[in-house]
């Protein structure tokens, strides 16, 4: 399978776009919203989500293959909204603010495993989720 995170020259929004062996790209971008920073593993995918272009919050999700091309969310986090009042950009000086990009998807015998970064608090910190 192969994941491709890319940005709609359309309406300048982020899609993911999902490739099985021998098929086409298939987008598991849900209708009016958009999603960036893809990780997967098995038949999993997780990735920030935003549903609005006026609110920056974005949570972070994680997207099921329940059959061949076809994605379902099982599960999302609590909503993240990053500001540069609690995630500047310290690298350099930006109004855009810094979510700390990293994410991670494993799966296991006991399920799927997913962490990703989240600075709505003030803070950095690294979350994590545990799916049977």
């Amino acid at each position: 399978m192969y994941v491709a995170g890319l940005r709609d020259p359309s309406n300048d929004h982020g899609v993911i776009e999902v490739q099985e062996p021998g098929g086409s790209f298939t987008d598991i971008t849900p209708v009016g919203s958009e999603l960036f920073l893809p990780g997967a593993a098995g038949d999993f995918i997780g990735a920030y989500q935003a549903t609005s272009a006026s609110d920056p919050a974005i949570t972070y999700a994680i997207f099921h293959r329940t059959a061949p091309g076809s994605w379902t969310r099982v599960w999302n986090s609590a909503s993240l909204t990053p500001t540069t009042a609690n995630a500047p950009d310290t690298a350099c000086s930006s109004s855009i603010p810094r979510i700390g990009d990293y994410t991670s998807l494993a799966t296991g015998g006991s399920g799927v495993w997913a962490a990703w970064t989240d600075t709505s608090t003030g803070r950095r910190s690294i979350d994590v989720v545990h799916l049977p």
